[in-house]
């Protein structure tokens, strides 16, 4: 039989709750070509903007702009791609809603009851805090990375892209400060959402702990003395 340690609180959850222990970068099959579509054309990109400005070739400037163009538009896309499930859900919106939830309650509910008949109230409260403290952590570190970009959307990207574009017809090709603020973005953005979507997943783990807490000091307080 084997032995339950304190450090299984988390252990547990992370079995019940996760696929495996790599980092996904994508939830579907959608997003996953967007998102390796926005990274290969990100490096194409810098690749054929550092090869332009060592052998100055035109072709190869614009091969790097319509490249970082790409990855700023499959970034979009991969955005977009995450917005649909939700959008499609206004149909019924209620039962679309609600049909995760009633897919998981029941998994859920073994988990918590699990949780409170295996470890203490301080063993669950301390796993509680923690998740949520790494939540908080992880968008605060979001925003000092990605500041407002959170907030006003894609428009950075579209207006560097569009920079870029304007200063290679009226100055001739260059690879300069547009394209890299560009390719910042990009990989901001992507940095950003799937960091976002981890953030939501500890707190929703932190509400597993809460009621198993609950369910703990419930029973603690209903047995006899």
């Amino acid at each position: 039989m084997k032995i339950i340690t304190p450090s299984d609180v988390v252990a547990i959850v992370l079995e019940r709750k996760t696929r495996d222990f790599r980092l996904r970068l994508y939830e579907n099959t959608c997003q996953k070509v967007f998102f390796i579509g926005s990274i290969a054309s990100l490096i194409s990109g810098v690749i054929a903007g550092i090869l332009f400005r060592y052998y100055q070739l035109e072709w190869l400037g614009w091969l790097s702009l319509i490249s970082i163009s790409g990855a700023s538009i499959s970034a979009l896309a991969y955005q977009v791609a995450q917005l649909v499930p939700e959008v499609i859900k206004l149909k019924n919106p209620e039962r679309e809603v609600s049909s995760p939830l009633a897919e998981a309650f029941n998994d859920d509910m073994d988990l918590i009851h699990q949780l409170s008949i295996s470890f203490e109230v301080h063993h669950l409260n301390y796993a509680k805090v923690m998740y949520i403290t790494m939540a908080r952590q992880i968008r605060e570190r979001i925003g000092l990375l990605v500041g407002a970009l959170d907030k006003i959307g894609v428009i950075p990207v579209a207006v560097t892209t569009y920079l870029s574009y304007a200063k290679v017809i009226n100055e001739g090709m260059v690879f300069g400060p547009y394209q890299w603020i560009g390719i910042s973005f990009v990989c901001l953005y992507l940095l950003a959402i799937r960091m976002t979507a981890t953030a939501q997943w500890m707190e929703h783990v932190a509400e597993l702990y809460a009621h198993a807490q609950t369910m703990r000091s419930s029973r603690a307080v209903s047995l006899p003395s």
